[in-house]
């Protein structure tokens, strides 16, 4: 997502792809349906045929299917994610140490659909995201603490 991001930052159409794979799917499946998804998506952003508006992007994640179980193409909201991260400390063949970082199993919350459930059920999902980070909620508790005197 971070490319589309700094994308709509530079006011540059943008769309994240993203490819969900489960154990060793990608180098069962490929890229076939990726390449079906991108071919479909990007022209519809890019000759605007899909009205964006300004800080928004699309993102966009492809289910671990082949083309033949793909079960089609849905609009949803991104889903809260949890991720356990862990760093592993090994040596490469010249002795030199490093950390190798992941994610553990992605845990999602579950009840009404999203990018997630969604893409677990063999969907490719379209997640339009709008960048503004302001935190509303805190505006208002901290005007005043911050005049100038």
């Amino acid at each position: 997502c971070g490319a589309a991001m700094e994308g709509v930052l530079q006011g540059i159409r943008s769309i994240a792809f993203s490819q969900f794979y489960e154990n060793n799917s990608l180098n069962e499946l490929g890229f076939e349906l990726a390449k079906e998804v991108v071919k479909f998506i990007t022209p519809k952003v890019l000759n605007d045929e899909i009205s964006l508006n300004q800080r928004e992007f699309l993102n966009v994640n492809i289910p671990a299917r082949t083309s033949k179980n793909f079960k089609g193409y849905t609009v949803v909201p991104a889903g809260k994610r949890t991720y356990a991260t862990h760093a592993t400390l090994n040596r490469n063949p010249r002795g030199i140490e490093y950390y190798w970082l992941g994610n553990a199993a992605l845990e999602y919350e579950k009840g009404e659909p999203s990018d997630i459930s969604k893409v677990n059920e063999g969907f490719a999902t379209i997640t339009p995201i709008k960048l503004n980070m302001t935190s509303y909620e805190s505006l208002e508790s901290l005007k005043g603490k911050f005049d100038a005197k």
